[in-house]
Parts: structure tokens; sequence; C-alpha cells
């Protein structure tokens, strides 16, 4: 029905989104991070293709024994994946002749 057609949409925007977000975060952070970009990659599309296989069965009203455990090892890699770049991104210096705005929430900045 129409739930689905709009369920499949988002779905297929999301996988886009995740693969573009590993693609360029593999392409700017090195070799190490871009091998593990790959795999986490790879893991997430296969047992995302595995929930796909599977979800058919949902709206046929039949057991999906698995299904859940393949769709949370699919998010929970790219969430996994997420955390290691948002800490190998804290742990990065700044580069030098980036200025950082430093108004705390509320100020104005002056204009002397």
């Amino acid at each position: 029905g129409a739930n689905d057609m709009g369920h499949i949409i988002l779905s297929a925007f999301a996988v886009l989104s995740i693969v573009a977000e590993m693609g360029f975060g593999a392409a700017a952070l090195g070799k190490r991070f871009r091998l593990f970009s790959l795999v986490t990659l790879a893991t997430v599309l296969v047992f995302g293709a595995l929930t796909g296989v599977l979800s058919p069965n949902v709206a046929a009203g039949e057991p999906t024994p698995w299904m859940g455990f393949v769709e949370r090892v699919s998010y929970g890699t790219w969430l996994l994946w997420m955390s290691v770049l948002a800490i190998i991104l804290l742990r990065t210096p700044s580069a030098p002749n980036v200025k950082h705005d430093t108004h705390q929430l509320g100020e104005t900045a002056s204009t002397s």
C-alpha cells in the first residue's frame, strides 16, 4: 500500500545517505579509517539486504525469526561507525587558520 511505498522510499534515501556519508568519511580520514568504513559499509549493506529479504514475511503475517537481530546489526554497525568518526574528529586538532566562533549562547557580537 501507500505506507509500504513510503517506507521503501525513505529506506532507499536512508541507504543512499549512509553510503554517501561513509564514502566522504572514508575519503577524508586516512587508510585505516577507509578500511574500517569499507568493512562497516559491507556489513550494513549485507544485513540491510537480509532485512529486505525477510521483510515480506512481516506483511504476510508469517514468523520472522532473526529479523530483529539482523536489523539491529545493520543499524548498530552504522551507529558504531558514527561513534568512531566522532571520536576521530574530536581527537583531530583544528586547522591553524580556522577561527572558531567563541560567542556564548545569547551574546551578540560587538561592533567595536
